[in-house]
């Protein structure tokens, strides 16, 4: 997933990144292995952990699973 390799260029752990957005590792966890959906608040707080702003492009091609160039 890309959003797997954004975190890691970051420097990102799952555990870090979980703990910053003020999830469980557990929780985050299972966003990540498409077991629970991300929410809204989800998508955004991580794009702006990531340095971006929100965008529906961006947002696809990180969350959905089925994003098409």
């Amino acid at each position: 997933m890309m959003l797997r390799g954004m975190l890691k260029d970051r420097n990102l752990s799952v555990s870090t990144t979980a703990s910053r957005l003020g999830m469980s590792l557990t929780n985050l966890s299972l966003k990540l292995n498409g077991h629970r959906d991300f929410t809204e608040k989800d998508k955004d707080d991580i794009l702006r952990l990531l340095g971006f702003s929100y965008d529906e492009t961006l947002v696809k091609m990180l969350f959905e699973d089925d994003y098409e160039d």
